[in-house]
């Protein structure tokens, strides 16, 4: 099968040195974002919030701690999410001065953006999730706790609509557009491309706290994870299921379901307080990817397959 979105890498320059380049380009690009931004605008917000909460609730400690934390949450979430916004600005770099071709051919051979598809990627996987985890909760009622929190959660809610599609974008640029579309020139084989892109994706993610759990079974759920997100892009040959697929998982996690030892402390509806075994979790999202491939590929091929 010609993959037409591989080889969008062939439309520029594509030497090995200018892909070593960019990749410390976008580095660089992710820690200036960070610790240089990210880190700052934190604490300054908190200082802000600290400020105007004093005036504000000065007799209403109930109050004023509710704020705090809602405060807390959002400056955390926007440091922390920065440093991906940052991180695409430093792919884009890449691609237009070092390779010089377009930023949009990272995400489709015409070079546009389908929201369609990318709102099909959303809405499958997000239902998906949530009847995964209805049945998750009907076998172990106990695991889950109720945990909306009206004011903080309401507060909360624009950030993550506006900051997690920043990261969620930021990483699949990254592995499914410029990392894949480099390894595109190497081989064709789709085995080879999921694996070799996927490796990064997953050591990524060694730092997350649910590691914990058991890290050879969640590294594999993330390196499963990020090889179908790479088998999706290669059958559908371009990247909005991919990008809808990864903003409806991470929303789901930081507004509806999240658990205690989560990288991303939010404040979700739903907190699971005992996480689920991760050997569990692998055999729920190789599930979740057969029901997502069957719902959208097998009713639509391609007039080419």
């Amino acid at each position: 099968m010609k993959y037409s979105f591989l080889s969008q890498a062939e439309q520029g320059r594509n030497d090995v040195w200018r892909y070593f380049c960019g990749i410390l380009l976008v580095m660089l690009f992710s820690l200036v974002g960070f610790y240089w931004i990210g880190v700052p605008m934190s604490r300054g917000l908190a200082a802000a919030g600290v400020s105007v909460d004093d005036l504000l609730y000065a007799n209403k400690p109930e109050e004023k701690i509710k704020h705090l934390l809602a405060h807390s949450l959002q400056n955390s979430y926007l440091s922390t999410h920065v440093a991906y916004a940052f991180l695409s600005m430093g792919i884009f770099v890449a691609v237009k001065l070092l390779h010089q071709r377009k930023m949009l051919t990272l995400i489709s051979p015409d070079a546009t953006f389908q929201l369609k598809r990318f709102g099909l990627g959303f809405g499958v996987w997000f239902a998906i999730a949530s009847v995964q985890t209805l049945i998750e909760f009907l076998y172990n009622r106990t695991a889950f706790i109720w945990n909306f929190q009206p004011s903080v959660w309401l507060a909360f809610l624009p950030w993550a609509i506006v900051c997690t599609p920043i990261q969620t974008t930021a990483e699949e640029l990254l592995f499914r557009g410029y990392f894949l579309q480099g390894l595109g020139c190497l081989t064709r084989q789709p085995t080879v491309l999921a694996i070799a892109s996927s490796l990064p994706f997953a050591i990524a993610h060694f730092g997350n706290p649910e590691m914990g759990r058991g890290a050879e079974w969640v590294a594999l759920t993330y390196l499963l994870m990020g090889i179908f997100l790479v088998l999706i892009t290669l059958k559908d040959d371009r990247l909005e299921l991919a990008l809808g697929v990864h903003a409806a998982n991470n929303l789901f996690v930081v507004l509806i379901v999240n658990t205690q030892d989560s990288v991303l402390p939010t404040p979700a509806l739903i907190m699971q307080q005992i996480p689920s075994d991760p050997r569990f979790t692998i055999v729920a999202l190789l599930s979740g990817i057969a029901i997502f491939y069957g719902l959208v590929f097998w009713p639509h091929r391609r007039p080419d397959e």
